[in-house]
């Protein structure tokens, strides 16, 4: 045992020892890495790709809201302006009906 921590606290073996490690370990925490990174990506662009959509349409309901509403106060004038409009055109054709009904009536005595 004594002869092992010796071995240890050489800088040659330590050296040696480092090197061999490292040579087999790299590959292993490389492909590690990498699937933990492959496994992080997937997850965080799912969430991510859920957190856009969930903003993105509550920001469209919060500014769409009160432009629909908006909407539906300006259709519901419209069909009031366009019925006070068709009840002018009408009256004054009736006015006109009836002043070129006497300007004839006139012309005839």
């Amino acid at each position: 045992m004594d002869d092992i921590i010796e071995a240890v606290q050489d800088e040659k073996v330590m050296e040696i020892l480092s090197a061999r490690l490292y040579t087999r370990l790299a590959p292993l925490v490389k492909d590690l890495f990498s699937e933990f990174r492959s496994e992080f990506k997937s997850e965080f662009s799912a969430q991510l790709e859920s957190m856009v959509d969930k903003s993105t349409t509550d920001a469209v309901a919060r500014v769409s809201e009160p432009l629909l509403q908006k909407i539906s106060v300006l259709e519901q004038e419209n069909k009031l302006l366009k019925l006070r409009l068709d009840e002018l055109e009408n009256y004054s054709r009736s006015d006109n009906l009836i002043i070129h009904g006497q300007f004839r009536f006139h012309q005839c005595r």
